[in-house]
């Protein structure tokens, strides 16, 4: 009798072991049912699978040609004259004429001469209707000249001009040509306006601050004698490379 007890004793508990890791599954089975009905009812849906293409998009050049044609309007001081470079291609302007050649015909005009100011040229520049793209390179003739707050107002003031005579022209600014001290405040007030007219700009302070870019002193050069402070060809070339590569014709 003791024998058939302690059979039934362990056979009743083997069950109720059975019994409860049933329960247990069956608990675990419905509340992951549960998540899963309350995720279809949120409107869950899965991540979509990243896909990736061979070849990367190119940017659209910032200046375009129209009918084959592009008219170009260059307003500067001595860096856009190419003052103390070997000859006159040598400066920026004439490269960067040179590139645009491969979009179109080009038609390029010059104003302002070695020492303007951003006021002298904004008074004096006469600016084509039908021009798609106006490069100012002013204010290294303004840095610790002009009050700083008037800079800024004579800068706004040639950038709406450019707006108004050449609507849809697409303005290319670029930095002072000095050290970065001298350069920082005016350089801000030209970025911002310059990016308020929807235009590029391109700083030259790095470009200065290498002294390969620059002199030497006392060589015979376009325009007359050369001092170290403006470009010597490779500062020329050098800008010219970085005023291609932010028109993306590079």
């Amino acid at each position: 009798m003791g024998n058939f007890i302690g059979w039934f004793e362990r056979s009743y508990k083997g069950i109720i072991v059975v019994l409860v890791a049933i329960m247990a599954m069956t608990l675990v089975v419905l509340a992951q049912q549960q998540v899963s009905s309350s995720k279809a009812a949120d409107g869950a849906r899965p991540l979509p699978v990243p896909t990736f293409t061979s070849k990367a998009r190119t940017a659209e050049p910032v200046v375009t040609a129209v009918d084959g044609k592009l008219s170009a309007v260059f307003l500067g001081d001595s860096l856009t004259y190419g003052l103390f470079a070997s000859s006159e291609d040598a400066g920026w302007r004439p490269q960067v004429i040179d590139r645009l050649r491969k979009l179109g015909d080009v038609t390029a005009t010059r104003a302002g001469q070695t020492g303007n100011t951003v006021a002298a040229v904004s008074d004096s520049a006469t600016i084509p209707a039908d021009a798609n793209a106006v490069f100012i390179e002013l204010g290294t003739n303004d840095a610790y000249k002009t009050d700083i707050d008037d800079f800024a107002k004579q800068y706004s003031d040639l950038a709406d001009k450019v707006q108004q005579t050449a609507e849809g022209a697409k303005i290319v600014c670029l930095g002072i040509w000095g050290p970065a001290d001298a350069a920082r405040n005016y350089d801000a007030k030209i970025e911002n306006t310059c990016r308020s007219a929807g235009g590029t700009f391109v700083p030259l302070t790095p470009l200065y601050s290498d002294p390969a870019n620059r002199g030497p002193a006392g060589q015979p050069k376009f325009g007359g004698t050369s001092d170290d402070f403006h470009p010597n060809d490779a500062g020329y070339t050098a800008i010219a490379s970085d005023v291609i590569a932010a028109l993306r014709l590079s």
